[in-house]
This record gives C-alpha cells, structure tokens and sequence, in this order.
C-alpha cells in the first residue's frame, strides 16, 4: 500500500511539473504613464507639468499591449515624487528648470515640480487601461536621490524592490525567470534607464520603439538606440507582438523565440 501511494504521489508531481511552463514570465513594464508628463489638456487635471510631445500619443498602442495575449504579467511604475524632491529646480535657489547640478555626489537634470504625492499630476493618464495591472512600482520618494530607472534611484544606491517582486512572482507562478518588455514615458530618460537596469538584473529585456515617447531629435534616438543595444536591450515594434490572431498572437518563428 505505502509503494502504492508513493507511486501515485509521484506520478502526480510528474504531471504538475510537466504543467508547468518551460519559459520565462514575460512582463509588460509601462512606464510612467501619468498626468504631469502629458501636454497640457485643460480637460485633464495635473497634465503639462514636465510635458513630452508625443506621449498622448502611445497610450492606444501600450493599452493594445495591455491586452495581448503574449504577456503574463503587467505592471507600472509611478513616480511618486514628495513636493520637496531636490531634482525640481524650484528647491535650489538661483536655478532654472534643465540646469544641471551635482546633487549628492550624482549628476541631475532639474526639473519643473511633477508627479507630487497625492496631486492630480501623479495620477496615471485616464485614457490608460489599468485592468490587468497585477503590481504599481512607486519610485522617486528619497527627496535626496531622483530615480528614472523602475529598478533603482540614479546612483544605484537604493533598488526599489521591483526586481525581487518579479522573480518571487515568476517563481510563484512555476515561470522560469522573467522577460521584460518596455513601454512608456519617455525615453532617453526614464524608459531607457528601466530597460537598461532590467538587463542589468539578468531579464530578457525588449523595447517597443513606437510605445516610447522620445526627447530630442534623431540624433538623440540614434544615439540612445545605440547604447541600449549596445548593453543588450533589443527594439521591436508593436505590430511585431500584435500582429496575428485574436489579442495578438506572437510568431513563434521571429525574434520571439
């Protein structure tokens, strides 16, 4: 009787574990897709406080991605800046928005005040579906340290924690590590530090060109497209996830694989 039960026990476990999937978790990473970096929109509260042409523009195609039936897992980053942070340039005297300065032994752009805790311009964008959102990665609260990155402040001296969420998530899900694929507001900023730090983290990282907003002329976009697939971030575009049947299948014969 007792072989008889551990035979049984482990042709169950044999079935668990070849139901369990053979890949990694892949990630939708949105970005910082909120009122403050969105063009001014008198209708839309909070909007036009530190605004990127264009960014209106990827909501569409990031909800799109939202809802395709490739990714496992969704998640946003929001930064969640306290009203005294000391990147905006209205904490230094004598300074003006986009001057530079060292601040606390690391380089920072300052900035018009944005996304402040609890104010309408740190909220998301309403036009952003949030519905399979499973995780919001708050960033940018140490008023001494900005952070672009969703992974770690600017000077890498604090991790905000996201990265171990990931990988406790993906093995409580029975997933074999994790895929991150960027989308968001904006690069060569906040999109690109994330997509680099995730590669830094040991994930599979993609960019979706045509879901990032971009600061600068193409020069900047060149230069930026090299340094990120220079440190192993791979570009694709939207369609190459969405093209297919139903939600969006992906190819299976592409650079998926």
């Amino acid at each position: 009787m007792t072989i008889t039960i551990i035979v049984a026990l482990l042709i169950l476990a044999a079935l668990a574990y070849a139901g369990m999937p053979k890949r990694p978790m892949r990630v939708l990473l949105r970005v910082d897709i909120q009122n403050g970096f969105m063009p001014k929109d008198d209708k839309i509260p909070g909007t036009g406080e530190l605004p990127v042409d264009g960014a209106p523009e990827i909501v569409p195609t990031v909800n799109a991605l939202s809802n395709c039936d490739r990714f496992d897992s969704v998640v946003d980053t929001q930064d969640f800046h306290p009203v005294d942070h000391e990147s905006f340039y209205t904490q230094h005297e004598g300074k003006k928005p986009f001057d530079e300065i060292d601040l606390h032994g690391v380089r920072q752009t300052l900035w018009n005040p944005h996304c402040r805790q609890n104010t309408p311009g740190c909220e998301f964008y309403p036009t952003l579906d949030r519905s399979r959102v499973a995780f919001t990665q708050r960033k940018g609260m140490n008023k001494q340290r900005d952070s672009y990155s969703g992974f770690w402040d600017n000077g890498h001296k604090e991790s905000t924690g996201l990265a171990d969420y990931l990988r406790a998530e993906a093995r409580r899900r029975g997933f074999k590590g994790v895929e991150v694929t960027v989308v968001g507001v904006t690069r060569p900023f906040c999109d690109t530090y994330t997509a680099w730090d995730s590669v830094d983290e040991g994930f599979k990282t993609y960019l979706v060109e045509d879901a990032c907003s971009m600061l600068g002329d193409a020069a900047a976009e060149k230069a930026d497209r090299e340094r990120l697939t220079g440190h192993g971030v791979v570009f694709v575009k939207a369609n190459d996830i969405l093209r297919g049947s139903g939600a969006g299948c992906w190819n299976p014969r592409g650079q998926w694989k």
